[in-house]
C-alpha cells in the first residue's frame, strides 16, 4: 500500500462571474489512485493539477458550454465528475485525450441534446451520468453513446422527458447495457416493447414514474431474460394493477421493487418462481395472505412488508386437493415487518411455515409477549428486532440457540430475570436501552451490569440503558448503579434465613417419613391406652369378616367352613355368605370392616392384583388405627406369592400380624385350624358378651 499524499494548490480568485466559490483545492493519493477536487475554481485550474491524476471532480463552475480540450493531457484519468457546472452544451472537443476514461458524471447541469460523436475518445467508457439536466429526448443520448461498450446509463430525473419510443433505445441493440435508471422522470407513456432491444439489459428503474397500467404491459413486452431487477416503486399502483402485473410470470427476475405505491392488500400477485427479493415498503398494505408466497413466490428469500399498515395476516390455504399442494416451509430467510400494527395473535401462525428464516425486524408494531413470537419461530434465526414495541419481562428462555443480535430497546422491560439472563449471555449483540429498568432487584445491579461491561458482546447505546427506579437512581446509567447497596445486606440476611429454615424442614420432613410408622404406633398406642382407663365398650356385628379374591372361594368352601364348625362344636357358629342385599355395597361393606371382630385375609397371587382386595386391605388398615384395637388383622397365605407384587404395606402387615401359611400344614392341618382358632378367640375379653360366632364370607 502506497502512502497518502496530499497536495495543497494555490489560492486562486476567481470573479463572481465564473464561479460560486473560491477555495483551496485538495489533491490526495490513496491506494494507487490519485484524487483531485476542484470546487468553484473554474476549468482553467486545471493547468495546476498533475497529468497523473487517476479521479478529478471539477463542481460548481458557471460554464455555459464546454468546448475546449482542458483533459487532453489527463491520459490516465478514469473517473470524471462534473456535476453542478451549469453547462447547456457539451461540444465533439470536450473530451479529447480521455483514452482510459470509464466513468463520467455529467449530473445537476443543463444539458439538453448531446452530440453524437462527443464520446468518440472514450473507447473504454462504461458509466455514464445524465441525471437532472434538461434532455427532452433520450434518442439523442443513445445516438451518441452507440459505438461505447457502455454499460450503466442513468437518465433520472429528466422532468422534460414525457415519453420513451422504441428508437429512443434502438441505437443501443447492439451495447453491452446493464443499467438503465429512468427514475423520477415524468414519464407517462413507453411504446410498446420499447426495451425488447436492450438483450443484456439486467437492472431497470422506473421508480417515480407516471405509466399507466397498459403502458406498464407494452413496456416489458419481449423483455430479455437477463432482467434480474426491477424498480417499480412510487408510480400509484393500486390493488387493480396487480393484473397489469401479469407480464412478470415470463420474466426470470431476481428483485423486485414495488413499493411506495398505494395497494392496500397483497392477495393476488404473478406466478414469478424465480423471484427472490420482493419490496413493498412504504405503502398503504393493511392485510397479507400467505398463499401469495407460498404459491405464487416459492423461491422468496427476502420480503419488505415494513413501513405499512398490517394489522392482520392470513394463513389460511384455499381448499386443493392434497395430491394438487401440500403447503410447505417457504424459502424466507429475511422478512421485515417494521412500522406495521401488528399484534402477537396476528403474527404468531404467520411464523410458522418459516423454518429458514435467519433475519427478522418487528420493530415499531404492537406487540408485547415475546414468547409467543418465538413460539414457532425458526431455530434458524440469527436477528432478531422487536424495539418499540410494548414487550414484557419472560420468565422462560427463549432457547434460540443460533440468535446473534437482539434488539429489545423501547420497550416495557423493568426487570431482567433469570431466562432473560440466560438468553443474553449467547448473543454477540444486543440492545435494551430506553426500558424502565428497576435498580432496586439484584440482577440487574449484579449480573445484568457485569453482562453489560463483558467485551465479547456488543452493546448498543450503552449510555441509554439506565435505571427507571428507584428514584435515587432515576437516570443512572446501569453499569453505575452497581454500588447502590439495595442487594446486599437485607437481601443476603432474608436468603441465610430462608435457606436454615428450608434446610430445617427437610430434615424434619425426611425424620417424619423415615419413623413414620413408630410415629404412627406410638400414637396408636397412647390412644389405645386411654381407651381401655375409660372401659370401652367395644361391639362387633360380625366376629370374623374375610377379605379375599373370588379364587379363594373354593377353598373357604371346601376347607374352611367346615373345619371350623367341628372346631366350634360347643358353639354355635352362623355363616353369611356376602353382604345383606338391598343396601348400598360400598356402604355395606364399610360397616361391615368397621364393626367386625377379626378381619382374615386370604392370601393369593390374584388377591395382590385385585383393585378390591387393595382398597379393603386399605380400609382395614385405617379402621384398626381408628378403633385402637391393634390384632383383629389375621392374614392366611394360601400359595407362595409373588413378591414383586406385594407392597411394601402388605409385606410389613405379614410381618408383624397373625399370618397362617396354608402349604406349611397341608400334612398336619389339625395344628393350622387349631392356631386360626386361637387367633380368633385371642383378646375377647374386651367383648362384654358372648354372642354366637358370625363368619362372613
Amino acid at each position: 500500500m502506497e502512502m497518502s499524499m496530499i497536495y495543497l494548490l494555490p489560492l486562486l480568485v476567481i470573479s463572481p462571474t465564473t464561479a460560486y466559490h473560491s477555495c483551496i483545492d485538495i489533491c490526495c493519493r490513496h491506494d494507487g489512485i490519485t484524487h483531485c477536487f476542484l470546487n468553484g475554481t473554474g476549468f482553467e485550474a486545471l493547468s495546476n493539477v498533475s497529468t497523473e491524476v487517476t479521479k478529478l471532480s471539477v463542481i460548481r463552475n458557471n460554464v455555459k458550454i464546454l468546448e475546449e480540450p482542458y483533459f487532453k493531457n489527463f491520459i490516465h484519468l478514469q473517473d470524471l465528475n462534473l456535476d453542478w457546472n451549469m453547462m447547456k452544451i457539451v461540444n465533439h472537443s470536450a473530451f479529447e485525450g480521455l483514452i482510459h476514461l470509464e466513468n463520467i458524471s455529467l449530473a445537476y447541469n443543463e444539458i439538453e441534446t448531446i452530440e453524437d460523436n462527443v464520446f468518440r475518445y472514450c473507447a473504454k467508457l462504461k458509466n455514464i451520468d445524465f441525471s437532472y439536466n434538461e434532455i427532452f429526448e433520450l434518442n439523442g443520448v443513445t445516438r451518441a453513446l452507440s459505438q461505447l461498450s457502455i454499460s450503466k446509463l442513468i437518465l433520472s430525473n429528466l422532468q422534460s422527458v414525457t415519453r420513451i419510443s422504441k428508437s429512443d433505445f434502438l441505437s443501443l441493440a447492439s451495447s453491452q447495457l446493464k443499467e438503465l435508471d429512468l427514475s423520477m422522470n415524468n414519464i407517462e407513456e413507453i411504446e410498446k416493447g420499447s426495451f425488447g432491444v436492450l438483450t443484456k439489459l439486467e437492472c431497470l428503474s422506473l421508480k417515480g414514474n407516471k405509466v399507466n397500467e397498459d403502458d406498464v404491459n407494452n413496456a416489458f413486452c419481449n423483455i430479455s431474460f437477463t432482467l434480474d431487477y426491477l424498480d417499480l416503486s412510487h408510480m400509484k399502483l393500486k390493488d387493480d394493477s396487480f393484473a397489469s402485473l401479469e407480464f412478470l410470470s415470463s420474466t426470470r427476475i431476481r428483485e423486485l421493487n414495488l413499493g411506495s405505491n398505494f395497494f392496500t392488500r397483497l392477495a393476488h400477485f404473478p406466478y414469478m418462481p424465480f423471484l427472490e427479493k420482493l419490496v413493498l415498503k412504504d405503502g398503504q398494505i393493511r392485510s397479507v395472505y400467505t398463499r401469495v408466497v407460498h404459491f405464487k413466490l416459492p423461491n422468496l428469500r427476502e420480503l419488505d412488508l415494513s413501513n405499512n399498515l398490517i394489522r392482520y395476516i392470513d394463513v389460511s390455504f384455499p381448499v386443493i386437493p392434497i395430491d394438487v399442494f401440500v403447503p410447505k416451509p417457504t424459502n424466507l430467510a429475511y422478512l421485515h415487518l417494521h412500522h406495521n400494527k401488528l399484534s402477537c395473535k396476528s403474527i404468531h401462525e404467520y411464523l410458522s411455515n418459516m423454518t429458514k428464516l435467519t433475519y427478522l425486524d418487528l420493530s415499531h408494531n404492537c406487540l408485547c409477549d415475546i414468547s409467543q413470537i418465538i413460539a414457532d419461530l425458526s431455530p434458524e434465526i440469527t436477528h432478531l428486532n422487536v424495539s418499540s414495541n410494548g414487550i414484557e419481562p419472560w420468565n422462560k428462555p427463549l432457547n434460540l440457540m443460533k440468535l446473534e443480535t437482539l434488539l429489545i430497546d423501547d420497550n416495557s422491560l423493568h426487570v431482567i430475570t433469570n431466562a432473560m439472563m440466560q438468553d443474553f449471555k449467547h448473543l454477540k449483540t444486543l440492545d435494551v436501552s430506553k426500558n424502565p429498568l428497576n435498580c432496586d432487584t439484584c440482577i440487574v445491579t449484579g449480573e445484568f451490569a457485569e453482562l453489560l461491561n463483558r467485551t465479547d458482546i456488543t452493546i448498543k447505546h450503552l449510555d441509554e440503558v439506565t435505571c427507571d427506579k428507584p428514584e435515587t437512581f432515576y437516570r443512572t446509567k446501569v453499569i453505575h448503579a452497581t454500588n447502590a447497596g439495595y442487594c446486599n445486606r437485607e437481601t443476603k440476611h432474608f436468603t441465610e434465613v430462608l435457606i436454615t429454615i428450608s434446610g430445617f424442614l427437610v430434615f424434619l420432613g425426611v425424620n417424619v417419613y423415615y419413623f413414620r410408622w413408630y410415629i404412627l404406633y406410638y400414637w396408636w398406642h397412647h390412644f389405645a391406652e386411654k381407651y381401655q382407663k375409660m372401659g370401652h365398650k367395644y361391639c362387633s356385628l360380625y366376629n370374623v369378616f374375610t377379605i379375599h379374591s373370588p379364587d379363594a372361594t373354593d377353598w373357604i368352601e371346601s376347607d374352611m367352613i367346615p373345619n371350623l364348625k367341628n372346631l366350634e362344636a360347643g358353639r354355635s357358629v352362623a355363616f353369611v355368605e356376602g353382604l345383606p342385599a338391598g343396601k348400598d355395597f360400598i356402604e355395606e361393606l364399610t360397616t361391615a370392616i368397621e364393626n367386625s371382630g377379626k378381619i382374615v385375609f386370604l392370601l393369593d397371587n390374584e388377591f395382590l392384583e385385585n383393585d378390591w382386595c387393595k382398597w379393603e386391605l386399605s380400609y382395614a388398615h385405617f379402621c384398626i388405627i381408628d378403633s385402637r384395637i391393634r390384632n383383629r388383622m389375621i392374614f392366611i397365605v394360601l400359595e407362595d406369592l409373588n413378591e414383586k407384587k406385594m407392597s411394601k404395606k402388605l409385606k410389613f402387615f405379614i410381618k408383624t400380624r397373625y399370618c397362617l401359611k396354608w402349604r406349611q400344614h397341608r400334612r398336619c392341618p389339625q395344628v393350622f385350624w387349631a392356631k386360626l382358632k386361637y387367633y380368633l378367640e385371642k383378646k375377647e375379653k374386651l367383648l362384654k358378651e358372648k354372642n354366637p360366632v358370625n363368619l362372613i364370607v
